[in-house]
């Protein structure tokens, strides 16, 4: 993983191994900023985002990021490198009393509550709160640069495989049976759970 930080606010971060799931959404807070993310999944994609507001009595703490202080978007599936930039503007002059610095970040979908007038006050610690309850979410396959499972070497015994939008595969339990299709021995159906526990049971 490679990451950046310089001091326009512009931030970047590359994965090598996996990409960042659609379940994650790109967020701004801020009553005087706008902010704008970049990536690539094959194809290029931007999109941007603002949170705009005059005065305190504007921002709702019912929990809704709906534009005024807080503003979400998506962003699409299979991305391993996004950029983002985060602007004010005015230097958050006119909202200086309650909002001195936005913020902008991506994050697991839901995983974020709004708290109103609160997360804008630098004595709120919303950047604090974000970086130890939101996570990041990232997605994995198998084989990324295999189009089909037809080879498949990684799934175990008693599962099969199924493959990827954007390439490479992942593997499932076949029906009937449960457990982790990655690792020995494999999916076990209800039976072969019974007797592995009964050996288990044997040897203590």
């Amino acid at each position: 993983m490679e990451l950046y930080i310089s001091e326009d606010y512009d931030y970047r971060i590359q994965l090598t191994a996996f990409t960042f799931s659609e379940k994650n959404k790109f967020t701004v807070l801020g009553c005087d900023d706008y902010s704008s993310i970049r990536g690539t999944n094959g194809a290029d994609f931007s999109s941007a985002c603002s949170g705009v507001c005059s005065k305190v009595q504007d921002v709702a703490d019912n929990g809704q990021c709906s534009g005024v202080g807080c503003c979400q978007t998506s962003i699409p599936k299979g991305i391993n490198y996004y950029n983002i930039t985060l602007n004010s503007l005015q230097n958050h002059t006119d909202v200086w009393s309650f909002n001195r610095c936005g913020f902008a970040f991506l994050g697991e979908e839901d995983s974020f509550v709004f708290r109103g007038a609160s997360d804008l006050s630098p004595e709120g610690n919303v950047w604090e709160r974000i970086e130890s309850t939101v996570p990041v979410v990232v997605d994995w396959v198998v084989a990324r640069e295999t189009r089909n499972c037809s080879e498949s070497s990684a799934c175990k015994e008693n599962s099969s495989c199924y493959e990827v939008e954007g390439g490479g595969y992942r593997c499932r339990c076949n029906q009937g049976y449960e457990g982790n299709p990655y690792l020995d021995p494999g999916c076990q159906g209800q039976f072969q759970i019974y007797q592995l526990l009964v050996q288990q049971l044997l040897f203590l």
